[in-house]
């Protein structure tokens, strides 16, 4: 096992040529769309990201980390968004303390499983796994690159994942659907986030779907994300074709309200532009109540959508296009991109305003709506239609 405290050159995955074994998406573009603020204009990146699959002998990989040590030097393989500069991402998670752009300090407080050492395992895990909108858009994607044939050139057998997915049904759902879809026959393995798996043949295949996982002092850029249109669209297609498959002969509001539970993590003035929106004619809905095909169709039959930003707002790739959406970003996060990309690729038309935090140095931080300004946007936006 490696040493507490011990310092480590950081290999970078997208520079490891010799541990690539196949192409699994080629260099095509994937996109980050900065959000439209007050009517203005959306800034769109493009760059060109190959997808493969990697092999690591002797891998030590924690369930909720895109990075692991490998190999007889106990070596450190990095993920990364590139094109984000590194001066302002934090990767650290797992058993990885910190890092700056070379080198990588790592602790060793884990409790190390050998059990699954002499399997042939593909890793689906990584940074954020445990979030919805990381597992919906950035993992569980990576299933829908594999086929049957894959797994048996290579003789996988196993699917290692954090024993969280095994918890939350929502979770289950989307990873049963793509393994059905892909018809992949795979034992999956659920490990706890206190422990190191150590896998003598690891398969991984880097993000098609990536964001900085945290960031330090620039909160946020439209540089910090990209997302693969076409990767999105499958997972779309995939998803609406099975629920519109099983849920039937339920109907759904044309006009919902994102709306949080009094234990949310981070909240506003919710009561105060609920109210409002409730005399719009808008229905608030609580996503936490509606299992997951329900709210792939709750989206898609949606014309109009409002709400907190927050992991929900990946649901928005069900919906239909010129469906509209308005939401808000508190002005630290001013340049958060995700869900504006997610709109730009099902056509959606969303538009934000800039909430106001207490803390503008927290990303977390409570924030207040000005309801002038979003009713005035509401507005323009009925306006335009």
């Amino acid at each position: 096992m490696f040493k507490q405290g011990e310092i480590k050159t950081i290999y970078w995955i997208d520079q490891l040529e010799s541990h690539k074994l196949e192409t699994l998406f080629k260099n095509d573009d994937v996109i980050s769309v900065a959000p439209c603020i007050n009517h203005q204009n959306n800034i769109i990146s493009t760059q060109k990201l190959e997808t493969n699959l990697y092999l690591f002998k002797n891998a030590y990989i924690h369930p909720r980390s895109s990075h692991f040590i490998y190999g007889p030097q106990h070596d450190l393989m990095m993920e990364r968004v590139t094109g984000a500069n590194l001066a302002y991402c934090n990767y650290a998670t797992g058993y990885l303390r910190f890092h700056n752009q070379t080198h990588a300090m790592i602790k060793n407080q884990f409790r190390c499983n050998k059990q699954d050492a002499h399997y042939n395992t593909l890793y689906l895990g990584g940074n954020g796994v445990t979030n919805y909108y990381h597992w919906l858009i950035e993992v569980a994607p990576k299933l829908l690159l594999i086929t049957p044939n894959l797994l048996k050139k290579y003789k996988i057998k196993y699917l290692i994942l954090d024993h969280t997915i095994q918890q939350l049904p929502s979770f289950q759902e989307i990873l049963k659907l793509f393994l059905k879809q892909q018809q992949l026959s795979i034992e999956v393995i659920y490990r706890n986030k206190n422990e190191i798996s150590i896998v003598n043949n690891l398969f991984y295949i880097n993000h098609r779907n990536n964001f900085v996982y945290n960031s330090q002092i620039k909160l946020s850029s439209h540089e910090f994300s990209y997302v693969c249109p076409q990767l999105i669209n499958k997972v779309r297609d995939v998803c609406l074709g099975q629920a519109n498959k099983i849920v039937k002969n339920r109907t759904y509001p044309e006009k919902i309200f994102l709306a949080r539970k009094p234990e949310s993590v981070r909240t506003y003035n919710q009561d105060e532009i609920l109210a409002y929106f409730l005399q719009q004619g808008f229905t608030a809905v609580y996503l936490e109540d509606y299992c997951f095909l329900e709210q792939v169709l709750l989206f898609n039959h949606a014309k109009f959508i409002i709400g907190p930003t927050g992991a929900a707002w990946s649901n928005l790739i069900f919906c239909q296009t010129a469906t509209q959406a308005l939401s808000w970003l508190p002005v630290q996060i001013s340049e958060f991109s995700v869900f504006s990309t997610l709109a730009h690729i099902v056509q959606c038309d969303m538009q934000f305003i800039l909430a106001h935090p207490q803390d503008p140095l927290n990303a977390h931080s409570n924030y207040n709506v000005k309801l002038d300004h979003i009713s005035q946007l509401y507005a323009d936006m009925l306006n335009q239609n």
